[in-house]
């Protein structure tokens, strides 16, 4: 059985497992404005956008530790049949991969 304690929310810590130290970055949820989980806003697969949703994880190992400038593609493994505000809601089992070459995850749903 799924437990809502498993959707993302605004604030929930990404990682990739490119960056050259643990670096954790928080998700900013600007896809939805009235489904909430424990008072912070829940993630959609929407939220994707380099910089606006999620920024940079320090130095980046497929750049010879340069800069970190994630370029996010698609979420995957998220709920198809959950929808927020009539987008797929994204859980901590999701991923994003980086057209660079990472994979970005959650560390946990941020509730």
């Amino acid at each position: 059985m799924f437990n809502s304690k498993d959707f993302l929310v605004n604030t929930a810590p990404l990682k990739c497992n490119q960056s050259t130290a643990p670096v954790v970055v928080p998700l900013t949820v600007t896809s939805t404005t009235s489904v909430n989980y424990t008072s912070k806003k829940a993630a959609t697969v929407e939220d994707k956008a380099p910089a606006v949703n999620i920024g940079p994880f320090g130095s980046c190992k497929l750049l010879n530790n340069n800069t970190c400038t994630p370029q996010p593609q698609e979420w995957l493994k998220f709920k198809e049949d959950v929808f927020h505000e009539s987008k797929n809601a994204i859980t901590k089992n999701s991923c994003i991969m980086c057209s660079i070459g990472g994979i970005i995850t959650p560390d946990d749903s941020g509730q």
